[in-house]
Order: structure tokens, then sequence, then C-alpha cells
């Protein structure tokens, strides 16, 4: 069966035929996929900022103190975690 665009008024799809009931598995499948790695990457983008501001505030109170100290300590603190964060993205079986 060949398909027409028709440029004109909107039309609704009522229904649809499925060809294989595994496909019904697979899609629920993806959209449930998507909404973990919606969530992941929400969690991922809030562990870098508050890192980077960790960061950020502990570089201005040793600009003003003379002595970075407490951005070793931030980064001993923070560096574990967002080590860790980067090799689950980045390790070599993905």
């Amino acid at each position: 069966m060949k398909y027409t665009v028709n440029v004109g008024t909107e039309f609704e799809i009522a229904s649809a035929e499925v060809i294989d009931p595994v496909l019904i598995d697979s899609v629920a499948q993806a959209a449930e996929n998507k909404g973990k790695s919606l969530t992941r990457l929400i969690l991922v983008f809030m562990i870098f900022l508050f890192a980077a501001a960790c960061m950020a505030a502990g570089f201005y109170i040793g600009f003003n103190d003379g002595t970075y100290n407490e951005v070793a300590i931030v980064w001993s603190c923070a560096g574990p975690i967002v080590g860790l964060v980067l090799g689950y993205y980045f390790k070599q079986s993905r």
C-alpha cells in the first residue's frame, strides 16, 4: 500500500495495525529507558553543577585568603564522585 501526502486539513489516525506483537513490548521498553536516561542526565548535571559551584566558592575563599587549601579539600570530596560518574559514562564496555 502506497501512502500519499495530502496538503490541507488535518486528519486523525484512529487505529493502527500491529504486525508483530513483540513490537509493542520493545516500544514500551524504549519509552521506559528514555525516562530513566532523562533522570540520569538530570542527576549528572546536578552533580557537576554542585561540584563546580563548590570549587568556585573554594577558589573565591582561597583567593581572598591567599592559600588554596579550600580548593584541595573540596576536590578531595567532589573528585571521587565526579570520577565515578565519568567512569560510568566513559567505560570501555559501552
